[in-house]
Order: C-alpha cells, then structure tokens, then sequence
C-alpha cells in the first residue's frame, strides 16, 4: 500500500487489524472476460516473520564433544540459539550405580568439622616437634652413655687421680689458702717495713736466711721506693708445690713494676730476698764483667728459646737457649745436651717437640750453669735445673 493510501484508511477508521487482508473484485471495462481477482493488503505490507517453536529438548547426561551452539541474531530483542544440524555429539555410558540418588546421612554419623589451620603454623608446629624430640633423644643419649661408662668402669686403685686433691698441696700450702687475708696484711705491713729501710742493718731482720745472705745483701740490697698508692697490690700464691709462697705485685712510686716473695719461716712470714730480686750465687752482670770460670754455679734467670749454636754447642747435639737476669738488662747464651735430664724439663716446659701446642716464650727457673769455655767468650752450658721459679724449698 501506497504511503497516502494507508493514511487516508487510517484517518477514515476502515482499517483492518494487523495480519488481515480485503478482497475486492474489479470488473472489466466495456468487455466480457473473466473477473480477475485483485488482492489487497490493507494493513502492512512488510510483515517480520514469527519465530518458528523449536522442540522442548530434554536434558541429557553426557558430555559433548565438538562444536558448541552457534548464535544468530533474528531480531534486536531477542537471540535464537540453534545447534548445527551436522554436529555429532559423543555422550558416555555412566554406571547405574553413580546415577542413583545420594542419600542423606544423620548428623550423628558426621564427624565434627577440623578448624583451618594456616600452612606456615603447621610447618612451624612440626619445626617445634622436631626441635622437642632431638632433644630428648640426644639427653636419652648421654644418659645411656654415662650409665654404661659406670657400668663397665672397673676400680683401678694404681691409677693415680687427674685431680689435685687439697692434701697433696701439703700442709704448708693448705695453711696459705685457708688464711690468704690474714697472711695478705702481715705481708704488706712486713713490705712497708721493708721500703722504709735505710741500710741493710734494717732489712736483715725481715728477710729470709738472714746469716747465709748477709754478704751478698750487703753488697747488692739497694734502698725500694715507697708502694703507689694510686694502683692496687695484687696477692697471689706462688706455682711452687715444694715451698709455697706469698706473692705480692704492684708499682712504686717511680713507676717500677716489683714482685716480693714472702714464706713462712717459724710461724711468722718472712722475705725471701732472693727470690724477689732474682739473685742467685753469682749475677749474670758479674759474670760478663769478670774473667772467671765457674762451675754449676747457681743462677735466677729468666730462660727463653734460641736459635744460636756453634762449633763447640753444635744443634745436632745441644739445644739453645738465653738467659735474662731479673732486671731484663743482662743476658748470656747457654746449651743443654740434648740427651740430659735438664734438656727433657726445658723441652716440656716450652713444649719444643709439640706440633699443636703453642711454643713458650719464657719463664723463670733456678739453674745451675758451667763456663765459659774460654775467657771472653760468654758461652755457657746448663748443667742442671733446680726448680721452676725462684723460691728454693
């Protein structure tokens, strides 16, 4: 129908509703042929197609495999899902047993739901568990290992003990270490005697063996300066088992480092001159001096390790040695014949023959020395060693 056409019905009410049509029948003009049939569409002429039902499709179990559902678009308002009509689809056989229907279970045949625990709390749980067990294992273990060393440990009675018992250190130590502070006062009022002195007439009486040392005291004693009041006196006990000593150190008030030894000689402390000052039969300054010769002569020095040998000390026969006087002024070169028994108590003293333990740097003993073999020549060969350190017994 023409645009004005339809207005014009529209406008007159004979509009038919929509989806009808009228028929009208036309004559010819001025002739006898058959009527011809003229149909007409009073409504729309153009009129969108219904959408064609597609069949109820029952779900089926399966799986489908190839080409999914393709989408075309029939109207702006609504979508037409259609499946190719080629497609196969493959559905697998299922058990009877999985399609029958899950039966519910009582709530009292259900377990009770666990709590989410993070996975780092349980790794640290088990960290913890195993730290806890190692433990007792490794304390179950020593106490195994400590049952079966006493169980299989049989007495040795000629086996002496590793351990110093406080008898062996002898009645005269045991009285040092059972009365240190006592002893510690009587020495430093006997040390302050000692610095006021102003002859060896007044030192005399303090001093240990007064009669045997008289002359060389008298020929060597030398006034000591006051104690410094600014530093502390330290007291200690000597290393020496077969006479124990009192030991104090300290400084002077010029600045000089000093050590006094004080034994007990008739229940009373006394000082042992010669230990304090490291004077023995003969100095090492006076045999340097003098053209002498002496033989197993008695020396307090300070023995340190050497490397020096000559023709008539040779290394494949003797060992070297130095020996320092007290004041760390004087020193001589002397040899010990690697085959005595002097040479075996130096070398465990410095642990010479040891690969692991650390080599000694020096240490006080009381030796006795021959020499020199020729006059100016201060070579000196060790004949015997009395004692480590310089208090005799």
């Amino acid at each position: 129908m023409l645009p004005h056409r339809k207005r014009k019905a529209l406008n007159q009410g004979g509009a038919k509703p929509h989806g009808e049509i009228e028929v009208r029948v036309i004559e010819g003009a001025g002739d006898d042929s058959t009527p011809a049939y003229k149909l007409e569409a009073e409504a729309e002429v153009e009129q969108l197609p219904r959408p064609r039902p597609e069949p109820a499709m029952e779900p089926e179990q399966g799986i489908r495999i190839g080409m999914g559902p393709s989408v075309r678009r029939t109207t702006a308002e609504s979508l037409e899902f259609e499946r190719p009509r080629e497609a196969q689809i493959h559905r697998l056989e299922t058990d009877e047993e999985s399609q029958a229907p899950v039966q519910a279970r009582a709530m009292s045949e259900m377990e009770p739901a666990a709590p989410y625990v993070p996975e780092t709390v349980v790794k640290q749980r088990n960290l913890a568990a195993w730290t806890v067990g190692m433990g007792i294992g490794t304390v179950a273990l020593a106490v195994l290992a400590v049952l079966a060393m006493k169980k299989d440990a049989a007495p040795q009675e000629d086996v002496p003990s590793i351990f110093v018992t406080e008898d062996s250190f002898g009645e005269s130590k045991t009285y040092f270490l059972e009365n240190m502070p006592a002893l510690t006062r009587e020495a430093e009022a006997l040390l302050k005697k000692y610095t006021e002195a102003k002859s060896p007439e007044e030192v005399l009486p303090l001093v240990r063996d007064a009669a045997r040392v008289t002359d060389r005291l008298k020929d060597l004693w030398k006034p000591m300066a006051l104690i410094s009041t600014t530093q502390p006196v330290e007291a200690l006990l000597s290393e020496s088992e077969d006479r124990p000593a009192l030991v104090l150190r300290g400084v002077t008030t010029d600045f000089l480092p000093f050590e006094m030894a004080f034994i007990r000689d008739d229940g009373r402390l006394k000082i042992d001159w010669e230990a304090s000052n490291g004077i023995g039969d003969v100095q090492l300054s006076e045999l340097r001096k003098s053209q002498a010769i002496v033989k197993s002569t008695k020396v307090r020095v300070v023995v340190q390790p050497g490397n020096f040998y000559t023709t008539e000390f040779p290394e494949t026969d003797y060992r070297s040695y130095q020996l320092v006087d007290a004041a760390k002024e004087e020193f001589v070169w002397a040899f010990v014949r690697r085959s005595s028994s002097a040479a075996a108590v130096l070398e465990r003293e410095f642990n010479e023959s040891s690969v692991l333990m650390e080599k000694s740097a020096g240490f006080s003993a009381t030796l006795r020395i021959s020499g020199p073999l020729s006059q100016g020549v201060h070579f000196f060969e060790i004949t015997e060693m009395l004692h480590k350190g310089w208090v005799s017994p």
